[in-house]
């Protein structure tokens, strides 16, 4: 079987998780929670037999007319799918790399980049709810340096608007964790509520391991404990306050995998090592197609997301398809039946410092966040983690930006009425007087304040 990387994508008003699959040692981006005998393995596309027929250009042209042919439009994803019906009516399917898309493949690039053996797994849906909650916070945030892969499509309008409302088979929370005795501005609590339902909690950062417990707590619940352990107690300690993000995703496939078919099958590493891994199987019609060597396969859930699967090419272990191919591979997509190999997957990401390949974010300031100080000196971390079997698939991603201990805002104190002073040398008062009034002829400078 043929080298393979994988790149899981899932559509539903964008991208919420991608993640390159190059091989399934323990490796510092993404570990697996078991051995790598549960690691990933090859999907196979087998006997590709076209079916011929008017509902599948019907489907195709359904899709393309929903579809976000406007880069700044979002993917429609509310409808329904009946697990009656197995034909693909599938508004979210994109016949064009949309904004969310493009913003994914530069992220997985500069990714890719750090290291050429290791699986790559974030959700940048997540992490642009994150970098919201810190701009909101900004007087001038259209002004604020970011990379192009982060908040790709923000505008001034978007910047406000309340999110878009999900499927129920996804939670999404937004939270405020800051320093107790501080005050959140009331103007930017107001916008956090409107534009992210977000919530503001107050934590001792005295105590940093109950603070700690605490977020963590949080993290947890709002994933089903696929994360947690994320804040350690010293962040606590060299930080005001953590701006939070978790996106936690469940759903069955349209089509569910039947045990008893799940065997061991072969998979060859980017390195070219084979290992034998759980691998399910099952003949159905999907969206498929083929285009410089590059295989795409859209494996539908039954609430109407789809996970977007792209297989690289032969001899190519390491290998980001660009917008064009994608673009090609998504416009050429049919409904073909498919004897689908799919791997049983088991991923869970390491918390990754994304000021390392983005550190234009460590010099944004927050001024309107807490009452009296600017928050200083952002950092961007994220986990993600991805689990699925013959049931459907399971997700979650949390990030943060947790800024750093503050700079309190500058009093202005302007001597423009009547005052007292006295000139004091140690404990013995020199001078006293009472100003009510100012003689002007007593100084040549004419410059007004």
């Amino acid at each position: 079987m043929k080298p393979a990387i994988l790149i899981y994508h899932f559509v539903t008003g964008g991208t919420l998780l991608m993640c390159m699959g190059c091989q399934p040692q323990v490796l510092d981006t993404v570990n697996h929670r078991n051995s790598t005998d549960t690691a990933m393995s090859q999907p196979v596309v087998l006997d590709t037999e076209e079916v011929n027929s008017q509902q599948a250009v019907k489907i195709r042209d359904f899709a393309r007319s929903n579809a976000s042919i406007d880069n700044a439009s979002m993917i429609n994803t509310d409808c329904h799918q009946s697990t009656d019906n197995q034909s693909l009516n599938h508004s979210s399917l994109v016949t064009s790399p949309s904004i969310s898309i493009t913003q994914n493949l530069d992220l997985l690039k500069q990714l890719n980049k750090k290291s050429l053996t290791k699986n790559i797994v974030f959700s940048t849906y997540s992490l642009d709810q994150a970098a919201k909650t810190a701009l909101l916070s900004m007087p001038k945030p259209m002004k604020a340096q970011r990379p192009n892969w982060l908040l790709s499509d923000l505008t001034p309008l978007s910047l406000n608007q309340p999110l878009s409302k999900l499927p129920n088979s996804y939670q999404n929370d937004n939270q405020l964790f800051y320093h107790e005795g501080d005050t959140i501005s009331p103007a930017y609590d107001t916008i956090y509520k409107a534009a992210l339902n977000g919530k503001a909690h107050p934590l001792n950062f005295n105590e940093p391991v109950t603070a700690a417990t605490q977020a963590n707590q949080w993290v947890s619940t709002q994933t089903s404990g696929m994360i947690d352990n994320v804040f350690k107690a010293d962040m606590f300690i060299q930080n005001d306050a953590m701006l939070s993000n978790v996106l936690y995703f469940k759903a069955n496939w349209l089509s569910p995998f039947q045990t008893d078919d799940t065997k061991l099958s072969s998979f060859i590493t980017a390195s070219g090592k084979t290992q034998m891994v759980p691998t399910m199987a099952q003949e159905l019609e999907l969206l498929y197609s083929k285009h410089e060597d590059w295989e795409y396969v859209g494996i539908p859930f039954e609430d109407g997301s789809m996970l977007q699967l792209f297989l690289t090419p032969k001899n190519k272990g390491i290998a980001i398809p660009n917008n064009d191919i994608v673009a090609a591979l998504l416009r050429e997509s049919t409904e073909r039946k498919i004897q689908l190999l799919l791997p049983k997957l088991n991923l869970q990401g390491n918390i990754v410092d994304l000021n390392e390949i983005a550190p234009e974010i460590s010099s944004w300031q927050l001024s309107n966040l807490v009452t009296g100080k600017i928050l200083k000196s952002p950092k961007l971390i994220h986990q993600s983690v991805i689990t699925w079997n013959e049931a459907g698939a399971e997700a979650a991603a949390l990030s943060s930006i947790m800024v750093s201990k503050s700079i309190s805002l500058p009093i202005t104190v302007k001597v423009n009425r009547p005052f007292v002073f006295m000139i004091r040398h140690g404990d013995k008062v020199m001078f006293t007087s009472a100003v009510r009034e100012m003689d002007v002829l007593m100084t040549d400078d004419k410059t007004a304040l």
